[in-house]
């Protein structure tokens, strides 16, 4: 399975993250990537709003 991160995805980016098993289930799940992680993290920090609508 390929792992997307869908925060990258949600900015118009492939967000490609890695893969799990099964590999030769090509279906995608979905998580975070380290950068979206952090700057989640920071913003709950701060008080800031981590999401935002479109």
């Amino acid at each position: 399975m390929k792992i997307i991160c869908s925060w990258c995805r949600r900015e118009g980016k492939a967000g490609f993250i890695g893969e799990k098993a099964p590999l030769h289930d090509l279906r995608e799940t979905h998580s975070i990537c380290k950068v979206h992680q952090l700057n989640v993290q920071a913003q709950l920090r701060n008080g800031t709003r981590v999401l935002e609508r479109s």
